[in-house]
Order: C-alpha cells, then sequence, then structure tokens
C-alpha cells in the first residue's frame, strides 16, 4: 500500500507554506501548487525564480514550513493507523521532524 504524507497523516501544511512563500517572492500561487508536489524545495524555486535568488528562496520556503509545522495536524484517523509506516516526503529533513516524522 502506498501512503503519501500530505493526503494521508497531515492535511494542507505544504500548500499553506507554498502560498505565503509565493506571496512573498510576487509568483503566482496557483502555478507554484501546481507543480510543487514530489518536488524538492530547490527544485520548485528553480521553476519560479531567477538564479540569483535561488539560494535565499529555498532558506525561506524551509523556514517558512518549519514554522508552520507547530500548527499542522494530521488527518482524522492518521494517528490510529496499526502497524510501522514508512513516510517518503519531498520536504526537508527539518521540516518532516516538525512535523513528527524520525529518520531510523
Amino acid at each position: 500500500m502506498h501512503l503519501a504524507c500530505r493526503g494521508v497523516l497531515f492535511d494542507v501544511a505544504a500548500e499553506r507554506a507554498w502560498t505565503r512563500w509565493a506571496h512573498e517572492f510576487g509568483v503566482d500561487p496557483g502555478q507554484v501548487l501546481r507543480g510543487m508536489q514530489g518536488r524538492r524545495s530547490a527544485d520548485t524555486v528553480r521553476l519560479h525564480l531567477p538564479a540569483v535568488v535561488h539560494a535565499h528562496a529555498v532558506r525561506r520556503i524551509d523556514a517558512i514550513e518549519i514554522a508552520d509545522a507547530g500548527s499542522t495536524e494530521p488527518v482524522p484517523g492518521a494517528r490510529g493507523l496499526p502497524g510501522t509506516w514508512a513516510v517518503v516526503t519531498s520536504a526537508s529533513r527539518p521540516a518532516s521532524e516538525r512535523l513528527g516524522c524520525r529518520s531510523q
């Protein structure tokens, strides 16, 4: 069985973070959201901004995601999933850990 972290364990954390990021950088949030799932932050940033601001923009989305992770709630039923599960995500390690995902 394949479970996506975004769709099963956590609600719209990524969409909320990327929408905020898009507004801060003057990018259309809808365009960003359509292409960000399954991509690393750096790859998404490269799609929307010139190279001169990439490093800053990646640091900013990482900071937004980490700060927002504290307000993210699992979707109903996620905590009650039986057994041991692995999560595969394109989120940064700090953002994933802030959401409660731990590396083994």
